[in-house]
């Protein structure tokens, strides 16, 4: 039940209309039982510091993902962690009266590619959006990478990616970024309700089926 007691969170970014972080949070929410929801807005940069605020000072909290991701560093109070280091937000909450800021990226990206074996050290990632849109070009042709064993996307979408599909067709191990959105989305959940353990499966679920 959605009431005035329910918390807010959101994601904060442009384009917005095609993340799963709605499915997979509220997923999670309902299957903790918390009084939250998860909703996705899209805004401008000149945005991001006063949804921040408003978001927090409500008792919630939320994602940015881009292109507003410095915007939000510079927007909160605190940077913690990796949002320090790279200076870039991508998780903010509030803690004692203070806007804090985080980034999940690295946490996301190091737990999707826990797979991985060792021994296969020679990978490349698409970290840019082409992917999102149908009539992107391939971020990097396969034949640019010949000793590339390992190909990760970090974009997802209905049916893979093109350069998934693409990687995998010519002989690499190949994952889009729907792994690594669980990883993050489950880090966020933890920083806004500490002492909670995210379920991950739950969310996991909620983000395939969605891309079904």
């Amino acid at each position: 039940m959605i009431d005035g007691n329910t918390r807010v969170y959101a994601l904060l970014g442009d384009p917005v209309a095609h993340s799963l972080s709605p499915a997979m949070q509220n997923a999670a929410f309902r299957a903790l039982g918390l009084r939250a929801v998860y909703v996705a807005l899209r805004c401008d940069s000149s945005d991001v510091a006063h949804l921040i605020r408003a978001l927090t000072r409500a008792g919630g909290g939320g994602n940015v993902t881009i292109p507003h991701t410095e915007a939000a560093a510079l927007a909160v109070d605190r940077r913690f962690g990796e949002a320090e280091e790279v200076g870039a937000c991508n998780v903010f909450w509030g803690e004692d009266g203070a806007v804090v800021g985080g980034n999940t990226d690295i946490e996301g990206l190091m737990r999707a590619l826990e797979p991985a074996a060792p021994r296969e050290c020679g990978m490349v990632v698409n970290a840019t959006p082409l992917g999102l849109r149908s009539d992107d070009p391939l971020p990097l042709d396969p034949g640019l990478a010949p000793q590339a064993a390992v190909a990760f996307d970090m974009v997802y979408r209905t049916g893979e990616t093109p350069w998934v599909r693409a990687m995998r067709a010519a002989g690499r191990r190949a994952a889009d970024g729907r792994g690594m959105l669980v990883a993050q989305g489950a880090g966020a959940l933890e920083r806004w309700f500490p002492g909670v353990a995210a379920p991950t499966e739950i969310m996991r679920a909620a983000v395939d089926a969605a891309l079904r």
